[in-house]
C-alpha cells in the first residue's frame, strides 16, 4: 500500500509519453535513449516500451489487489496503453526489432533485447513474446549477441551470461564465453573495471561492469529468481570454480547462506520461517514461507 502512489504516478507518466498511433493502431513512444545508448533519440525502443507496459500492468494489478477504485478514464487509459504500446518484431515474428529504424545486420551498443527475459521476467503468455517465448528469447540472444559493437559497454557480458544459463536453452559454452569476456575487462594491478573492450580510459573504474559481473554469478550461475511464490535457485558452478557461497540471502524475514559445490547445493538457515524444497528432479530449489495453519 505504501508503494501504490509511486506505481500510480509511473503508470500515469507512461501513458503521458505516448506520442502517436501508427497505421496499425499501435501506440508509439518516441525520442528516447534506450539501454543500448547507440544510437540516441530512437522511436519505440523495445526495452523502454516493454518496461512501460510492465509498469502499467503492475499498477493495474496493485489497484485490484488493494481494492483501489480508479476513475473510469484512468482505468481505460491504463488498460488501453498496456494493450497497445508497440512491441516491435521483425516480419517473421520470432525476433524483436530493437527500435523502429533498426535494420538487420546493424551493430548494437550493448544490452537491450537481452533484458526482456531478465530482469523483466515476462511470463510465457505475455504479448511481448508473440506466442513463442522460447523461440523468440533464443533468437534474440543469438542474433543480438553476435551484433554487439566491440566499442560498446562491456557490462553487456553479464546480461548474456544470465541469458545463456536460462532453461530451456541453457548453453554452458556460450555462458562461459561471455563470462570470460566480462572478467577480462577487470585489469591488474588494481583490478579496475574498464568500460570498453580495450582499457582505453572510458569511465574510469566502470562499476557498472563490476555490478554485472556480480549479477552474472547471482542471477546467472546460481540461477536466483524472485517470484510471487518465493525465491528459486537453479545453480551450476562457473567454469573452473569448485565452490561458490552466497551469504545472507534475505527473504520474508528469513536469512540463508547457500553453498554451491561439486556435491550439490547446501542451505544453512540463520533465522526465519522460510523453508527450502526441491520442485522436481531438475535441480531447481525453492525458498518459500509455509502458510499459517
Amino acid at each position: 500500500a505504501e508503494m501504490y502512489p509511486l506505481l500510480e504516478a509511473i503508470a500515469d507518466f507512461a501513458v503521458s509519453r505516448v506520442n502517436r498511433t501508427d497505421a496499425k493502431g499501435w501506440y508509439s513512444i518516441e525520442t528516447v535513449e534506450g539501454t543500448d545508448e547507440i544510437p540516441r533519440d530512437v522511436d519505440n525502443d523495445i526495452f523502454t516500451n516493454a518496461v512501460f507496459v510492465q509498469a502499467i500492468e503492475t499498477a493495474i494489478q496493485a489497484a485490484a489487489a488493494l481494492n483501489r477504485s480508479l476513475p473510469r478514464a484512468v482505468s481505460s487509459a491504463w488498460r488501453d496503453a498496456a494493450h497497445r504500446i508497440k512491441l516491435n518484431f521483425f516480419d517473421d515474428g520470432l525476433l524483436h526489432r530493437e527500435f523502429d529504424k533498426y535494420q538487420r545486420g546493424d551493430k548494437v551498443g550493448q544490452g537491450d533485447t537481452v533484458l526482456l527475459g531478465f530482469p523483466l521476467q515476462f511470463n510465457a503468455s505475455h504479448r511481448i513474446w508473440g506466442g513463442h517465448m522460447n523461440e523468440t528469447r533464443l533468437a534474440d540472444i543469438r542474433y543480438y549477441g553476435a551484433h554487439i559493437d566491440p566499442r560498446g559497454s562491456f557490462m553487456t557480458a553479464g546480461h548474456y551470461v544470465i541469458a545463456w544459463l536460462e532453461r530451456p536453452h541453457r548453453d554452458l559454452t556460450n555462458a562461459s564465453k561471455w563470462f570470460a569476456q566480462g572478467r577480462a575487462r577487470n585489469y591488474a594491478p588494481w583490478r579496475i573495471w574498464s568500460e570498453h573492450e580495450q582499457n582505453d580510459g572510458g569511465a574510469v573504474n566502470f562499476l557498472t561492469a563490476g555490478g554485472l559481473f556480480l549479477q552474472s554469478l547471482i542471477f546467472g550461475y546460481s540461477g536466483m529468481r524472485f517470484a510471487d511464490g518465493g525465491v528459486s535457485l537453479d545453480p551450476v558452478l562457473p567454469p573452473g570454480v569448485r565452490a561458490m557461497t552466497l551469504r545472507g540471502l534475505n527473504f520474508a524475514e528469513s536469512e540463508f547462506d547457500i553453498l554451491i559445490d561439486q556435491a550439490g547445493t547446501h542451505f544453512a538457515k540463520r533465522h526465519g520461517r522460510a523453508v527450502v524444497h526441491r520442485a522436481d528432479d531438475s535441480g531447481i530449489y525453492w525458498i518459500t514461507v509455509p502458510s499459517k495453519a
